[in-house]
């Protein structure tokens, strides 16, 4: 029987063996995650001038992240269905 809980940081399971519901919730809680760092970088920029290069710098990095992430789960969700529906990938118009 397999186990759905959460492995160990650094211990990624093939996207196949990921139910759907733990993907999303998995997704948001990084993109959340990354998007309030940018957001906490952006604040330091305004408050510490003589740094704000370097948290901008920051800020950007973790957006960028972000967006690294929604569009591995977007992958990650067209593969899933793509293996649910084989023939249907396979046909050309």
């Amino acid at each position: 029987m397999k186990s759905w809980r959460r492995k160990p940081k650094g211990v990624v399971r093939p996207a196949k063996d990921r139910l759907p519901h733990a993907l999303g919730v998995e997704f948001l809680k990084n993109v959340l995650e990354f998007r309030a760092q940018a957001s906490r970088c952006r604040q330091l920029a305004v408050c510490d001038t003589k740094n704000s290069d370097h948290w901008i710098a920051e800020a950007e990095k973790w957006s960028r992240l972000a967006q690294d992430e929604i569009s591995l789960h977007y992958e990650e969700c067209n593969a899933l269905q793509a293996s649910d529906f084989p023939a249907a990938s396979r046909s050309s118009p």
